[in-house]
């Protein structure tokens, strides 16, 4: 019997990003306001800012992903307060495992042709990608875990995958 299982690993990882980002979020969201803009040293110099970049990111993906769908976005010069931040992230989030799961084995096998930012075109199979948007979201994880601990806070959400996987 055929199973397959690329496209629930993909769809697994999909899961996975939204709850990590789900519990990420929600523990940024019941800090002290005036955190989330603390200056830190990292690549992105606040929690604020690392979510923006990762709202940023992720929908220049969506965007690569669905030419045809012309959505409004979060202006990359506006700025939202947090929850409107944190909202669009989920929203975002809960796209991605909708269109994994409409999509087949093979649209996931498809190279999807693209520019970057900087004028580079390449063309990749959408797997690749969707694992990088998923590496990429587990990155920057990280970087707010240890912004977290920069700023003092002992009560930091375990967001590893095997924590996801025993639930």
């Amino acid at each position: 019997m055929y199973y397959n299982i690329m496209k629930e690993i993909i769809l697994q990882f999909a899961a996975y990003t939204s709850w990590a980002n789900q519990k990420m979020t929600e523990s940024i969201l019941s800090l002290n306001p005036a955190l989330h803009d603390q200056p830190v040293a990292s690549s992105f110099p606040s929690l604020y800012l690392t979510l923006a970049h990762v709202l940023h990111a992720g929908t220049i993906w969506w965007q690569r992903f669905n030419p045809d769908k012309i959505e409004m976005t979060p202006a990359s010069g506006s700025k939202l307060s947090m929850n409107e931040l944190v909202d669009e992230i989920r929203n975002l989030d809960k796209k991605w495992e909708e269109w994994i799961s409409e999509s087949s084995e093979e649209d996931l096998r498809r190279l999807l042709h693209f520019t970057t930012s900087r004028g580079e075109s390449f063309h990749q199979p959408i797997y690749e990608l969707l694992m990088h948007l998923f590496n990429h979201a587990t990155y920057h994880r990280g970087q707010l875990v240890t912004i977290m601990r920069a700023l003092g806070l002992e009560e930091i959400p375990k967001t590893d995958f095997v924590n996801y996987a025993r639930l």
